[in-house]
């Protein structure tokens, strides 16, 4: 990971964002030697929330056939909050 300082983020910002963007690749940022800030990408990833919403469909057509019980389906939600 890449460090500039305050004054060069200032500067050339535009650039280091076009940059964070391009190697998805976080910059931090220096106040005085310290690092103080981080520019950090936003990864989209759409295929990951199609696979989401396609599970959730398949889901709901299990527990509207009674397959799933509520301790599953709680079960479920409390693993994805690990």
């Amino acid at each position: 990971m890449r460090s500039v300082s305050l004054f060069e983020a200032k500067t050339h910002l535009s650039n280091l964002i076009n940059e964070v963007i391009k190697n998805q690749e976080s910059v931090a940022i220096s106040k005085h030697g310290h690092k103080v800030v981080m520019l950090v990408p936003i990864k989209t990833q759409h295929s990951d929330a199609r696979n989401v919403i396609r599970e959730m469909r398949l889901l709901s057509k299990e527990i509207g056939r009674g397959k799933i019980t509520l301790k599953e389906i709680l079960a479920m939600r409390d693993e994805g909050r690990k």
